[in-house]
């Protein structure tokens, strides 16, 4: 019994408080209007690894790495943008604290590697596509919800990242 609490603590220890609190991926939302256009997401530096799904839809992707995302939909313009890795704020909180106590240096290294105290940004992603033929441009905007409200709209960089 005592050797199993020895393991398991040393295990925590060693793991990072992110990485066992918040994991190394996270569920990215995707919403379009119209509804029921394709997502493409490709990882911005290895441009063979992707992933699809239709909106409204969730993609469980790594918390470390940088996307290009793309939504298209028969009739209207496509929209493209970066799914950007930033260090967030949720993995600060839970895994400061928690490395402190557990893990230490050892846990800050951790969660450093598996990007489990990144977030990735703007979530959800949302996309306005603006039908073929108009003057408007397709646009992805980024939402970001605080203390209930929406508090900032903008557009995002539609530029893929390299």
């Amino acid at each position: 019994m005592i050797r199993t609490v020895i393991l398991t603590s040393a295990a925590l220890a060693v793991a990072g408080c992110g990485t066992v609190v918040r994991g190394t991926k996270q569920g990215v939302r995707f919403e379009s209007a119209p509804s029921g256009a394709e997502v493409t997401v490709v990882r911005a530096k290895k441009r063979e690894t992707r992933w699809a799904c239709v909106t409204p839809c969730e993609l469980q992707l790594s918390r470390k790495r940088d996307f290009n995302v793309t939504f298209s939909l028969d009739g209207y313009k496509p929209a493209e943008g970066r799914l950007a890795s930033r260090l967030g704020a949720k993995g600060g909180a839970t895994a400061v604290p928690g490395n402190f106590v557990l893990g230490g240096g050892i846990g800050f290294i951790v969660d450093a590697g598996t990007g489990a105290n990144m977030q990735l940004k703007p979530d959800p992603m949302r996309a306005e596509l603006a039908p073929l033929g108009s003057p408007e441009n397709s646009v992805i905007f980024d939402v970001r919800i605080e203390g209930g409200g929406v508090q900032d709209v903008h557009e995002t960089d539609t530029a893929p990242a390299e």
